[in-house]
C-alpha cells in the first residue's frame, strides 16, 4: 500500500490510492455504486440516476473543449 504505482502514465503512491478509495466510499459509493455502475443502494431515488463510471462518459460544467476531461492545472 505505500509503493508507487503508474497508472494511465502517471505514478501515484499508494497513500494517494487510499485517500481516493476512502473518499469516494464515504461520499459517492452510497449512489455511484461500490464499482461506479451507478447501482449504489441510494441509486434507486435519484432522477436521473446517478452516472455509470465504467461506461468513460464524464460531463463536466465550465470545461472548455466539449467531450474533454479537465486539464490537472
Amino acid at each position: 500500500p505505500n509503493g508507487s504505482y503508474r497508472i494511465a502514465g502517471v505514478r501515484v503512491t499508494g497513500k494517494l490510492l487510499n485517500d481516493g478509495w476512502e473518499a469516494y466510499t464515504m461520499y459517492c459509493a452510497a449512489c455511484h455504486g461500490e464499482y461506479g455502475d451507478g447501482n449504489g443502494v441510494a441509486a434507486a431515488g435519484y432522477h436521473p440516476p446517478p452516472r455509470n463510471f465504467t461506461k468513460g462518459i464524464f460531463k463536466f460544467a465550465g470545461v472548455n473543449g466539449a467531450g474533454k476531461l479537465p486539464s490537472d492545472a
